[in-house]
């Protein structure tokens, strides 16, 4: 039997996540790993039955501090990694939304995209501290190279053969264009200002602006893109 630690890697949005920590978890016990993998609310309260192992978090935000703190308290090993580190607005809104100071200080071992990812992390750390960011980049993009990137061949066809040419647009607007109006997380610094909508939490006016002249152009530009293009299916 295996003396390697368990590995425990806990999935928040299974479209987003799953695929990768299956290739990862399989690369794991590949080297004698026992791998627990599962949804991230239910492993969570579970941490005080769990062997003592190694936690891959997948966020370093403010609201995790005291739980990796508790991990570590039981024997676990803590590293963590932040799935929403590649692509950012700018460091200082990044710093302000996705990163506590304390949580960051909480992991041994903290796994970046890349070097700019972990620029901004070295930034909370002293030269010392700093030697536990390690660029690894992230399982997600593994599935890109070949041969892993074939498993979605039968699925990519199945999409071709239903809609013909198409194009894409893979959105983000759910902050600005949601069914809910409470639900609007960043809406326009006129109605904060006018009390129609009370402030978000990490809210950001300028950033408000932006995303909503972003959306209002998308709806401009779409049946434009269409009209041009009417060989293709637009799918949005």
């Amino acid at each position: 039997m295996s003396d390697r630690l368990p590995v425990f890697l806990p999935v928040e949005i299974k479209t987003r996540e799953l695929d990768a920590m299956i290739l990862l978890a399989c690369v794991l016990a590949e080297q004698g790993h026992s791998v627990y993998l599962g949804d991230r609310d239910r492993l969570k309260p579970l941490a005080h039955r769990l062997p003592r192992g190694i936690y891959l978090g997948k966020s370093v935000t403010g609201d995790m501090e005291n739980f990796y703190r508790h991990l570590r308290q039981l024997g676990h090993t803590v590293t963590a990694l932040d799935e929403e580190g590649l692509v950012i607005y700018s460091p200082e809104i990044y710093k302000t939304r996705r990163v506590g100071a304390g949580t960051l200080r909480q992991p041994q071992a903290l796994f970046a995209w890349g070097e700019a990812n972990a620029t901004l992390w070295r930034d909370y750390f002293g030269s010392r501290e700093g030697s536990k960011i390690h660029v690894t980049g992230n399982p997600r993009f593994d599935l890109f190279r070949a041969p892993l990137r074939e498993i979605y061949r039968k699925q990519a066809q199945n999409l071709r053969d239903r809609y013909g040419p198409y194009l894409l647009f893979n959105s983000n607007f759910h902050w600005v264009n949601t069914r809910k109006a409470a639900a609007t997380r960043l809406p326009s610094p006129e109605d904060v200002a006018s009390g129609k909508f009370p402030t978000p939490k990490f809210y950001n006016p300028d950033l408000a602006r932006y995303r909503i002249a972003l959306f209002r152009a998308y709806l401009e530009a779409l049946p434009e893109l269409a009209a041009s293009f009417p060989e293709l299916q637009f799918i949005l």
